[in-house]
């Protein structure tokens, strides 16, 4: 979920850094505009950053629950009888970086839970999850 804003901050840095060293001190214009242009490319990866800490997805005997939002939060719930099918799925780059995708079926017409994405570790999410769907596998 961080990784593309990091790797733009991260190559916009190099870029800027680049430009400030190849054209000379007298050019006021590249010297002076590399700064704001900095400035922002570190606030806009800070804030993906700030709202990837604030999102949580939890489950309980009861619901499941998702938080999102930095400044503006927004609270979806989902009680845990209306889950009538789970899976979760996992591409190369989420197993590499140990996240992947819950995806819910409920009994409603409004699913605001049908995806969840950017799990972490899915694979013992998903097995408490079953716990509590189904009871404890005894294994």
């Amino acid at each position: 979920m961080i990784l593309r804003p990091l790797v733009v901050t991260a190559l916009g840095t190099v870029l800027l850094g680049a430009l400030f060293a190849y054209f000379p001190a007298a050019n006021q214009v590249v010297h002076v505009g590399v700064w704001p242009i900095g400035a922002a490319l570190v606030l806009w990866c800070s804030g993906h950053v700030l709202t990837w800490r604030n999102d949580y997805f939890i489950v309980t005997d009861k619901r499941v629950i998702l938080t999102t939002g930095l400044i503006g939060k927004r609270v979806n719930m989902m009680p845990l009888t209306k889950v009538t099918d789970m899976s979760y799925r996992r591409t190369l780059s989420g197993r590499l970086l140990g996240h992947g995708m819950f995806v819910m079926e409920s009994a409603g017409q409004d699913q605001p839970l049908k995806e969840v994405a950017f799990v972490p570790r899915p694979d013992a999410v998903y097995l408490k999850m079953c716990d509590q769907l189904f009871g404890p596998t005894g294994g």
